[in-house]
């Protein structure tokens, strides 16, 4: 028969992105490029650098404010051990049904690697060490290096700590969600009979938004 209980799976939220405008201009004098003491396009190049390089602090303070703020069995302090990292490997990959990759720096992840046996570790892998410095699994999970960063103007201050490394599952789902809202606007002026003052412009401007959210559980380890 069909009288059966049902149920309807939830069809989810819509969660939105709060964006803004993000702007770079720059500018050059008109003698200063005729006379080739500047180059405009090195100005514009500088531009664009700047902007990538906005982006990705935008999205590593995403990365560890939420690493910051995780509480509870998912997150493990302490003297890094392979018992440990274990558990908290198996406890992620439990939750979510995914096998799992530990994400760090590389001064967090030779903390992993130092913890492999080294009667364990095949000539590839030996030779791996060697050339790179890192290993690429550890007891069948991947090692994924993050790039390190200073703070704007503040070389020697990192902004991801060296002590923490994000258990991660392998899933198709990005977890940092960059949005770019519509077109970028571009204007440019190398024209001297266009600004009073003669000078050379360039400008742009995007409207871009960023965000944590992920629907899986993950891990972090910080390491004393």
């Amino acid at each position: 028969h069909h009288d059966i209980v049902r149920q309807r799976l939830g069809a989810g939220k819509v969660t939105s992105i709060a964006t803004y405008w993000c702007a770079v201009k720059v500018y050059s004098e008109f003698e200063r490029v005729v006379t080739g003491a500047e180059d405009f396009a090195t100005f514009v190049n500088k531009m664009y650098e700047a902007y990538d390089r906005y982006v990705k602090n935008t999205i590593y303070d995403a990365m560890v404010g939420y690493a910051t703020a995780l509480t509870g069995q998912f997150k493990k302090t302490g003297s890094l051990t392979a018992e440990n990292l274990n558990a908290l490997c198996d406890l992620v990959s439990t939750a979510t049904g995914y096998p799992v990759m530990i994400m760090g720096t590389r001064t967090a992840l030779s903390k992993v690697t130092a913890l492999q046996n080294a009667s364990y570790i095949s000539d590839t892998m030996k030779d791996e060490h060697m050339r790179t410095g890192l290993l690429g699994m550890f007891e069948g999970k991947q090692l994924i290096e993050i790039p390190q960063v200073f703070e704007k103007n503040k070389i020697g201050s990192y902004k991801i700590d060296n002590t923490l490394l994000w258990i991660m599952p392998m899933t198709d789902v990005k977890w940092i969600k960059l949005v770019n809202e519509g077109d970028v606007q571009l204007s440019q002026i190398m024209d001297k009979d266009i600004n009073v003052d003669m000078t050379y412009s360039a400008e742009m401007q995007v409207k871009l938004g960023c965000a944590v959210m992920l629907n899986s559980a993950f891990g972090v380890y910080d390491v004393e």
